[in-house]
């Protein structure tokens, strides 16, 4: 009788074999971490001999620039593009925020109708009331012996800023006010938000309202607000720890390049910027830096 051989059994895998795919994943990870890490980039020669003037001419090509048109967006890629040249590490924060829509108005009086668009900040509304002349740069006590309450008042431009002629001609009791646009330069000013009706009219529409003062009126005022999306920016060495922080609003009004609202500011944190990027200041010893704003999009420069 003979005895049975035993079957064979696979060798055991070596022990360093073990842990070897772990070790695979690990480094792939590590290897893609160590890739997209932050890190800084070289200073361009180019971007240190740029001018405030050259940077202000190049700003001004993107027009105006309210959070959510194309300025907007061609502002916040130069800038980024500009701040990156500078050696600094560029991140784009998301800002969500509330923005009214001017979406047409009437005035109607005496069988005439003309167009209105609503002043910036209003929030429309539609009245009716006796259309009633007052002068822009009235008192607020001589506003109110001009018999305004449950009435629409009609002005022209002025001295007094807009805000404060609608906080006068709202605590002398008026349910709307229509300014007549014959100011030297278009006028963009932002007003309280106000649940009436607070419109403009040209200055053609305008002659034709003027002799219907006193007459019953119809004021209309559409006004739409939506939620859009801007952007800060914030540019600093990688690893700073700033002491120091400059800022600006990358944001203006419609219809505005906003040279000195805020351009002026954007193109000081720019030099800034660029006059730090070859010193001390770039690593975050006494650095600057620019703190993101809530409630409008903020350029954020820091070296």
């Amino acid at each position: 009788m003979t005895a049975r051989r035993a079957l064979p059994t696979r060798p055991r895998p070596s022990v360093w074999k073990r842990p070897l795919p772990l070790l695979l994943v690990f480094l792939a990870v590590g290897g893609a971490w160590w890739q997209s890490r932050p890190k800084n980039v070289p200073v361009q020669a180019a971007a240190l001999s740029r001018t405030v003037a050259q940077d202000w001419a190049e700003l001004a090509r993107f027009g105006p620039r309210p959070v959510g048109n194309a300025g907007h967006e061609r502002t916040l890629g130069w800038l980024e593009g500009e701040l990156r040249a500078l050696g600094y590490n560029v991140t784009r924060e998301a800002v969500t925020l509330e923005r009214p829509y001017d979406r047409g108005g009437r005035l109607k009086v005496g069988g005439l109708s003309v167009p209105a668009s609503a002043l910036y900040g209003s929030q429309g509304g539609e009245q009716e009331g006796r259309l009633v002349r007052v002068s822009p740069d009235v008192s607020s006590e001589r506003m109110e012996a001009l018999g305004l309450r449950g009435q629409i008042a009609l002005t022209t431009c002025g001295k007094t800023p807009w805000r404060e002629l609608v906080e006068r001609v709202m605590g002398a009791g008026a349910l709307g006010l229509v300014i007549v646009q014959d100011c030297p330069r278009a006028q963009l000013q932002r007003v309280a938000s106000t649940p009436l009706p607070l419109v403009q009219i040209s200055v053609a529409d305008g002659a034709n309202v003027w002799p219907l003062a006193g007459k019953q009126a119809q004021l209309s005022s559409k006004v739409e607000v939506r939620r859009i999306t801007g952007h800060n920016l914030i540019a600093a060495r990688v690893g700073a720890a700033p002491e120091v922080l400059f800022g600006a609003h990358l944001d203006t009004v419609n219809g505005s390049p906003g040279a000195n609202d805020n351009s002026s500011g954007v193109l000081a944190v720019l030099e800034v910027a660029r006059r730090a990027a070859r010193t001390p200041w770039r690593t975050g010893r006494g650095s600057c830096c620019s703190t993101p704003r809530k409630t409008a999009p903020s350029a954020a420069a820091c070296s």
